[in-house]
């Protein structure tokens, strides 16, 4: 027995070691993972799912990027209107720069603005903006800002260039993903690549229809913007003509959110023509950037809103 010992400590002590250097490696891939979420929050029980942390990147208490503090109207506000989407109203300039403010500035002293948008939401995820939070501040009017890319479900967000599954329902159990960085990175990597990017029309126009349900039992008209990829604007040159399917593409889905709309009796004001009919450059500051419009493609948004709401204002009780 005696003899026996010292070479079976000896692989204890080597399994002890590589026991902890697994621990130390996965204390270290937990550590960094985490460290690339730092900029987000994790919405579980939220139909939101996921958010940008409070004080990063302008956003507010509430993880929107607006100013804090707006839940009793300013004193002379007549009219405050909610504003719902996705990164193409949340902006990728200042928040200033974003259709939201420049709407606002549009309309003068008398309305408010309020942006509840965020990156990388479907429309299940600004409902959800609108029911859990937007709802609080007694708006008006809603806008739904409705880009190209609702009708599919976000089901995963990319932070530090690594897949971080984000839907209800996954391959792991709930605890355990609310838990581990790396088990969230894991299921991502795994059911990222899977997921089909084809419009879930069903998805959407049920969404879509609990909006207005709500917004009717509410007495508060919803009116739908339609965005596309600012390329669209141009399509005999640059982006279209390289790739003339994608902005076809875009362009079909465009039209059925229109038709959607319709079918519900809602309000649904394509910005396409307002772009193509501005003459100026709307391009970002990043030329590749061939989603999101820069601040003149924003102003212009801004001013479809504006003259719809003014109209509707003139008309309204």
């Amino acid at each position: 027995m005696a003899g026996l010992a010292a070479p079976m400590r000896r692989r204890l002590y080597a399994l002890a070691l590589g026991l902890v250097g697994a621990l130390a490696a996965i204390g270290a891939a937990e550590a960094t993972f985490r460290r690339d979420e730092a900029s987000v929050v994790y919405l579980w029980d939220s139909g939101r799912r996921f958010a940008t942390r409070p004080g990063i990147g302008g956003a507010n208490a509430e993880s929107f990027r607006e100013r804090d503090g707006m839940r009793a109207r300013t004193q002379g506000v007549r009219r405050r209107v909610a504003a719902l989407g996705d990164s193409l109203t949340w902006g990728t300039g200042p928040a200033e720069e974003a259709w939201p403010r420049l709407a606002e500035g549009h309309l003068g002293a008398e309305w408010e603005v309020l942006n509840f948008s965020h990156y990388g939401y479907d429309i299940a995820q600004s409902n959800a903006a609108l029911r859990e939070h937007a709802w609080a501040y007694t708006p008006d009017v809603v806008v739904y800002a409705a880009y190209t890319n609702d009708p599919l479900p976000s089901t995963w967000i990319d932070l530090a260039g690594r897949p971080v599954w984000i839907a209800r329902d996954g391959l792991l159990p709930s605890p355990l993903r609310r838990a581990s960085a790396i088990a969230r990175r894991v299921e991502g990597a795994i059911l990222a690549p899977t997921v089909d990017d084809a419009p879930d029309w069903a998805f959407y126009r049920a969404e879509l229809a609990a909006m207005k349900a709500d917004a009717d039992a509410r007495g508060v008209p919803l009116l739908v913007l339609g965005l596309v990829p600012w390329v669209l604007a141009a399509p005999d040159r640059g982006a279209c003509v390289a790739d003339p399917a994608r902005c076809a593409a875009h362009a079909a889905v465009a039209d059925e959110q229109a038709r959607i709309s319709a079918e519900l009796g809602l309000p649904h004001l394509p910005v396409l023509p307002a772009w193509r009919a501005a003459g100026v450059d709307l391009a970002p500051p990043d030329p590749s950037d061939w989603q999101h419009p820069g601040r003149a493609g924003h102003a212009v948004i801004a001013e479809v809103a504006r003259g719809w709401l003014a109209a509707w204002d003139a008309g309204a009780p």
